[in-house]
């Protein structure tokens, strides 16, 4: 594994977890502005806000426990976590619209 991709990986994830707190936040509020939101929706758009940026941090985490102990290049992947977990946050949105239209 090479520091300097490492350092790359780890500085965007961090830009992405800032973006991806920002994005719950004002998706939360866009859609509680328009519509009603029941206990359960609520439950899950709100601990969007903390498990999407948290999702971040963890890649982080592995990746850089991964280059300690000289792991191989496929630590990578870790990357993706959050990008997977971003995807599921806006089918659910989508969801969620097209169920309270």
């Amino acid at each position: 594994m090479s520091l300097l991709w490492l350092i790359i990986g780890t500085f965007f994830q961090f830009g992405l977890g800032s973006l991806m707190l920002m994005g719950a936040v004002f998706g939360l509020g866009g859609l509680a502005q328009g519509h009603e939101l029941s206990e359960r929706d609520d439950r899950v758009l709100t601990s969007a806000i903390f498990v999407l940026p948290a999702a971040t941090f963890i890649s982080v985490v592995i990746v850089l426990v991964g280059y300690w102990h000289d792991c191989s290049a496929s630590i990578y992947w870790w990357y993706s976590l959050p990008w997977a977990l971003v995807a599921c946050y806006i089918a659910y949105i989508q969801l969620f619209v097209t169920r309270n239209k």
